[in-house]
C-alpha cells in the first residue's frame, strides 16, 4: 500500500508528498550518531543529547530513498525492486534538522531514459520542516527492468553504472 499521498497546491511541485514522514528523536540520533561513527553525536554516553546535538547528516538518507522508490515505482508497471542496479545520492543542506523535528518529505521525476535494457532515473527530493525546505536531494537511480539477465546488459548500461568498489567503467577498472 502507497502510503504517500498526492501533493496539494501547497505541494504541487512535488510527484509524492510524504506529510510527517519522519521524526528526528534524540535516541535515533544517538543510534545513528553509534552506527555510523559520527563523531560529533555523543553516542556512547547515557545521558539523553541536548536538542541543539549535530544531526548526522545522513540521518534522511532512508526516509528520502522511500518517497524515491515511490515515485520510481509509480513509472513502470509491475515494478521489482529488485532490479535496481544503482542509487547515487547527492544532498544540498540549507539547515540541518534538529533533535525533535518533523520532516515532511516531496518527491518528483526530473528525468527518464532508456538505453541498453535499462531505465535511467534522476529524482529530486526536498525534506521541509515546518513548511521551510531544509534538504534537497537527487538520486539516479537505474532499474534493468527490461533486461533478461543483469549480467549481459550492454555497454551502453555499463558506461553509466559504477560497478561495485570498481569506479566508473570508463576506467575499465573492472575488465
Amino acid at each position: 500500500m502507497d502510503d504517500s499521498v498526492q501533493p496539494t497546491d501547497s505541494h504541487s511541485p512535488w510527484d509524492v508528498w510524504f506529510s510527517d514522514a519522519f521524526q528526528v528523536t534524540t535516541e535515533g540520533v544517538r543510534s545513528f550518531g553509534r552506527a555510523t561513527g559520527c563523531w560529533h553525536t555523543p553516542s556512547p554516553s547515557l545521558g539523553i543529547p541536548p536538542d541543539d546535538t549535530p544531526v548526522p547528516s545522513t540521518l534522511l538518507a532512508a526516509p528520502t530513498l522511500h518517497a524515491v522508490a515511490a515515485v520510481v515505482a509509480q513509472q513502470i508497471s509491475s515494478p521489482n525492486m529488485s532490479r535496481i542496479l544503482h542509487a547515487g545520492q547527492s544532498y544540498t543542506y540549507i539547515e540541518h534538522p534538529r533533535i525533535g523535528d518533523r520532516v515532511d518529505i516531496g518527491a518528483r521525476l526530473v528525468e527518464r531514459t532508456h538505453r541498453g535494457g535499462a531505465d535511467f532515473f534522476v529524482v529530486e527530493t526536498g525534506a521541509y520542516v515546518d513548511g521551510a525546505l531544509r534538504i534537497t536531494g537527487t538520486s539516479r537511480i537505474v532499474y534493468a527492468g527490461d533486461a533478461d539477465d543483469v549480467l549481459t546488459l550492454s555497454d551502453a548500461v555499463v558506461d553509466e553504472v559504477m560497478l561495485a568498489g570498481t569506479g566508473p567503467s570508463a576506467q575499465r577498472a573492472h575488465s
